[in-house]
C-alpha cells in the first residue's frame, strides 16, 4: 500500500511540473523582430565623372540636415535669381519666386524659380547656401550630400535609381566648385516623365560657416529644357 501512495505522490508531482510548464508557455508573449537589415555601402565609380546607379538612393547613413530655405539676405532686383551669394539670369516665363522653395529643406537662403511642364512636375533651377556644421564640409562631399537629400525629399516619390553621369572639379568666377550631375528615375505618379537630369554645382566662396549651391533640373528626354539646364548652369555668377 505504500508503494502505491508513494507512486501516486510522484505522478502528482510530475503532472504538477507539466502542467506548470505547458502553462508558462503558453502565456509567453512571442516577438518577431522581423529580418535584420543588411548594411550596404556606396556602389565604387568606375571613373572620376561616371557612377553605377545605386539600387536605393534614399537610403541614406543619417538623415538630411534641416536648414530653413527662407532665411534670407537681401539682394539687388536686377532680373537675376540670387542666393548663397550667387546668381543665375531668370529664364522669360518662369515664375519668381517659384514654387519649390520649401522643398531645398537642407538649406539656407535659397532664391528659386520654376516653370510647370505638368500639373504637377516642374522645371527649377536654385541657389542658396549650405552650413558646414551641417557636414557640407567642402564642394565635393556637399554635393554629394545634397543629391542624397534631393533623392530623399518629397521632389520625388518611388524612386527606382539615380545614375551620375558627371562628378568633376570645377569653377565659379574663379572660385573653386564641385558639379553633379545625375539622372534620377522616379515612379513618379504626378508625371509620365521617366525623372528629372539633376544639377547641383557647389561653390566654396571662402567662407569659414558655408558654401554656395546651384540646384536645377530638368525632364529626362526633353532637350530643349535639358538644354536651357546648361545654358543657366553656365551663367551662374558670384553676387
Amino acid at each position: 500500500m505504500a508503494r502505491w501512495v508513494v507512486a501516486g505522490t510522484v505522478l502528482v508531482v510530475v503532472l504538477a511540473v507539466v502542467g506548470a510548464l505547458v502553462l508558462g508557455r503558453s502565456n509567453r508573449t512571442i516577438v518577431d523582430s522581423g529580418p535584420v537589415p543588411s548594411a550596404t555601402g556606396p556602389s565604387p565609380s568606375a571613373s572620376p565623372s561616371v557612377s553605377p546607379a545605386s539600387p536605393s538612393p534614399t537610403d541614406t547613413a543619417e538623415p538630411c540636415p534641416v536648414g530653413n530655405p527662407f532665411s534670407r539676405q537681401e539682394y539687388a532686383r536686377d532680373g537675376r535669381v540670387h542666393g548663397g551669394s550667387l546668381s543665375f539670369p531668370r529664364p522669360t516665363g518662369w515664375a519668381d519666386p517659384g514654387q519649390q522653395t520649401r522643398e531645398f529643406t537642407w538649406a539656407y537662403d535659397v532664391g528659386e524659380t520654376d516653370l510647370p511642364v505638368q500639373p504637377q512636375w516642374f522645371a527649377t533651377y536654385a541657389v542658396g547656401a549650405v552650413s558646414v556644421a551641417d557636414g557640407f564640409e567642402d564642394p565635393q562631399t556637399a554635393a554629394e550630400l545634397a543629391m542624397r537629400c534631393t533623392t530623399s525629399s518629397t521632389l520625388y516619390q518611388n524612386v527606382v535609381s539615380r545614375i551620375d553621369v558627371v562628378s568633376q572639379e570645377t569653377t565659379v568666377d574663379g572660385y573653386p566648385a564641385w558639379t553633379l550631375r545625375a539622372e534620377i528615375r522616379a515612379d513618379d505618379p504626378r508625371t509620365s516623365f521617366e525623372g528629372d537630369t539633376v544639377q547641383i554645382t557647389v561653390v566654396d566662396l571662402d567662407s569659414p560657416e558655408s558654401l554656395a549651391f546651384f540646384w536645377g533640373c530638368a525632364p529626362i528626354g526633353d532637350q530643349a529644357l535639358t538644354a536651357q539646364l546648361d545654358e543657366v548652369a553656365g551663367q551662374l555668377r558670384v553676387g
